[in-house]
């Protein structure tokens, strides 16, 4: 990529940037105009009245949005071309073993970890197809297909090319054709039968004699003089593979739909023919196996990425000194056993080879996802590595499902995340559009939404499934593959300006954009106070605490009336929370193990006029008797539509369940079932709630 392109891209993101800002502002203040209060008439009548302040504003807005589309109107005109197909990039393999990684086939010899699957593929091949056993030595049947798959950078095309090795030029008779296609690129069936049939010829060529050699070039050009193009046809393929058991090896294979198409240009016969194939897509291989056989390519374990991780730095296999090893901890630890992720961090460490240090080992792990991900440093040692991750985001289907991948960087390794409460997070903060109208329609709506975007990235191996249990197929919560996705996904969400983390004594941030997502993933009372002083809260949007030992701001000390999304989940046990009653434009509120929530705190909770979805579980705070007028807001203009881990007394604590005029959803904990006025009391609440839904 030339510099001129890097500062178009860049220019290109800055413009999105500031856009998004201006999105943000005309929000927040559009969203003001409908806060009840004093009408106009009444300001204007004693002097306050705001409206002239409101004109002012808007045409401010306007002059942003003119000069905005200035800017855009000047760049439209050298933007370089950004097509994912034109691009050698984005049709490159990015497997270890690929030979865009590593100028040519890594040899087996240096690579870790593939002795299972190579074997296990060798005694696929060794075994006759089912349709040998089932009708005998002359049943005729298509070729037999093993996918391998598994996340990018896995290692999928290493034990894939040492079957092939096995078997190719002759090393192996027990093929008459063994053919290595690189599929990545492909997107359509001709341009894949095209390199099938490429090295198809190719192979045979080199098993044939001269004699043999001279026929099939006099074929070639009959075959082009009958066409008129040059180009082989489907037919070709069936009649050059008619009679010979072959083995074909399609890498990287990224397309599902036209396996159907390029099946049946592979000719039937009774020589237990096979295909096997490499995808990162789950999809994929479902589509191509039908069943046969899918071998799922795991990450190396700790020891064998130590073995991989210093075997390329020093080019051997020795371990060097504890100094060393410990100061690599966090670059094994964020690799998480992903074969291209250490390769390329050892490739750029091994340059200094004997001086390297401590030091220059913690500082790579420091910066891992802010600067080498990012391009910033070691631009070439991790081109395979960022291809292989942007592929992955730039592959799905819409800006939904991105920000939805994007979103999981507030939380942090192997932290479960929930998909109801991460797709009511999104609706809230407006990352996708919700429904005011019709509650249940829109909660069933959305959830579903959440559950087709988890499936898309658990499809992809971004996400891992965390199941309720081994015999459920339903899946509530995921976490991230591994630690360099969540590192990349960290990267991608901070440069668009998505999300801020504060994690130990680190602040990742966008420096071009305002504070709007802040993510506190850890006890650092430091970094977090000085986000508060020098920074500030006034601007953000959504606010998630994962951490413990942390001064917040007390109730004198308000948050943002910007505030969409707030999720507080302690690690220990606090004594005071935010002045929440201020957040005016709240819609979404957790306070999972919270303590020092009381009735004055509540009550100001319930009279929020935005908020929808609020979270009680494990605060131990217990209903109280609730005053007319919150009664009266609950009724006439609260918009509470689901609320758990409610705590209830027998005596009192049900008004939030009978009054909210559209509460839809609600989980309630109860102390004594054994009293039947509690269980009269739960059914009447029940009762009501389902009156109300209909």
């Amino acid at each position: 990529m030339s510099d001129l392109e890097i500062l178009m891209l860049d220019l290109k993101s800055y413009d999105e940037l500031r856009l998004m800002e201006l999105v943000y502002d005309i929000e927040d203040f559009a969203q003001s105009l409908w806060i009840p209060g004093a009408s106009g008439p009444v300001l204007s009548f004693i002097g306050m009245d705001p409206r002239e302040d409101y004109v002012e504003t808007i045409k401010s807005f306007q002059k942003k949005i003119q000069a905005l589309e200035k800017q855009q109107q000047k760049s439209t005109g050298s933007k370089p071309d950004q097509g994912g197909d034109s691009s050698p990039d984005a049709t490159s393999s990015s497997d270890p073993a690929s030979p865009s990684a590593a100028g040519g086939y890594t040899p087996e010899a240096s690579l870790v970890g593939i002795d299972e699957p190579k074997m296990m593929l060798l005694d696929l091949l060794k075994k006759p197809a089912s349709g040998d056993q089932d009708g005998g030595q002359d049943a005729v049947q298509r070729p037999k297909v093993i996918c391998i798959v598994g996340c990018p950078g896995v290692g999928k095309t290493a034990p894939a090319r040492a079957v092939y090795d096995h078997h190719a030029a002759g090393a192996s008779r027990d093929f008459d054709c063994v053919a290595w296609v690189e599929a990545s690129g492909c997107n359509n069936r001709t341009a894949l039968l095209g390199k099938i049939l490429q090295e198809v010829q190719a192979d045979l060529a080199s098993r044939a004699s001269a004699i043999q050699r001279l026929w099939g070039i006099l074929q070639d050009m009959n075959s082009s003089l009958a066409e008129g193009d040059g180009i082989a046809s489907s037919q070709d393929l069936q009649g050059i593979l008619a009679g010979k058991r072959y083995l074909v090896f399609l890498d990287d294979v990224q397309q599902a739909n036209m396996w159907k198409d390029i099946v049946r240009d592979f000719p039937e016969n009774a020589k237990s023919s096979m295909l096997i194939v490499t995808t990162s897509i789950h999809s994929v291989a479902d589509v191509y196996s039908s069943g046969s056989y899918v071998y799922t390519m795991q990450c190396l374990p700790q020891d064998k990425s130590e073995d991989l991780f210093w075997r390329k730095v020093y080019g051997y296999q020795n371990k060097p000194g504890r100094a060393l090893c410990n100061g690599s901890e966090s670059i094994i630890r964020k690799c998480d056993g992903l074969p291209l992720a250490l390769i390329s961090v050892a490739g750029h460490l091994s340059i200094k080879a004997n001086k390297l240090d401590c030091a220059d080992c913690v500082n790579v792990g420091e910066e891992l996802g802010s600067h080498y991900l990012a391009g910033i440093k070691a631009e070439e040692e991790f081109r395979n590595l960022r291809r292989a991750l942007g592929r992955c985001y730039e592959g799905l289907p819409g800006y939904d499902h991105k920000a939805f991948m994007l979103s999981l960087s507030i939380f942090p390794r192997n932290h479960p995340i929930k998909i109801k409460s991460l797709v009511r997070r999104l609706i809230a903060e407006g990352l996708i559009a919700g429904d005011d109208k019709g509650y249940m329609n829109e909660s069933i709506k959305f959830i579903n939404w959440g559950r087709e975007c988890l499936a898309q990235l658990i499809d992809r191996c971004i996400v891992d499934p965390v199941r309720i249990c081994s015999w459920s197929k339903d899946v509530k919560s995921c976490q991230v593959n591994g630690g360099i996705m969540l590192e990349f996904i960290i990267y991608t969400s901070q440069s668009t300006n998505l999300v801020t983390l504060i994690r130990e004594e680190e602040v990742v941030r966008n420096n071009k954009g305002r504070i709007r997502r802040l993510s506190v993933q850890s006890s650092a009372e430091e970094k977090f106070q000085e986000v508060v002083r020098n920074i500030g809260l006034s601007d953000i949007r959504s606010l998630t605490i994962l951490s413990g030992n942390l001064s917040f701001p007390s109730r004198k000390n308000s948050l943002s009336d910007a505030i969409r999304s707030l999720t507080i989940i302690p690690s220990e046990e606090r004594s005071e929370l935010f002045d929440i009653q201020n957040c005016k434009f709240l819609r979404l509120l957790d306070l999972e193990g919270c303590r020092g929530l009381d009735e004055e705190l509540f009550a100001g909770i319930c009279k929020l006029v935005y908020l929808k979805y609020l979270s009680l579980r494990n605060t131990d705070f217990v209903l109280p008797e609730m005053s007319d007028n919150t009664r009266k807001f609950l009724k006439d203009k609260s918009e509470l539509h689901t609320v758990a881990g409610l705590v209830v007394d027998p005596a009192k604590g049900y008004e939030i369940i009978l009054e909210a005029r559209k509460l839809k959803k609600v989980k309630v904990w109860c102390r004594d079932i054994t009293q039947m006025q509690m269980v009269e009391e739960i059914r009447r609440s029940i009762t009501h709630i389902t009156r109300l839904s209909e």
